[in-house]
């Protein structure tokens, strides 16, 4: 069985397509999300770089040992720190009631 899509454009119905025959237009909105997405992943890895992305490289591919150290110390204390808040917060979603 065939799905009849119609146009917003050109108001062309269209049979099982993702773009109109007519007007090219996109129909298919499972489509249209996934072009967005990979702009979107595309706009993020272009974007310029922060002073704090840089320090965090920096100190993660340091040559001295001790600075990368210190960098996933840091890093495991946060990770440790996010994981014990989305406890509490898993806790108090499920509470009473």
């Amino acid at each position: 069985m065939s799905i009849s899509k119609r146009c917003p454009k050109c108001h062309t119905w269209n049979n099982d397509r993702d773009y109109c025959e007519q007007c090219n237009q996109l129909l298919n909105h499972e489509t249209a999300r996934k072009i967005e997405v990979e702009q979107q992943e595309q706009q993020h890895l272009n974007r310029e770089k922060d002073s704090v992305d840089i320090f965090l490289h920096n100190m993660r591919h340091s040559r001295y040992i001790i600075i990368r150290a210190v960098f996933y110390l840091f890093y495991s204390v946060w990770f440790v720190f996010t994981a014990i808040v989305s406890l509490g917060v898993a806790i108090v979603a499920a509470g009473p009631g």
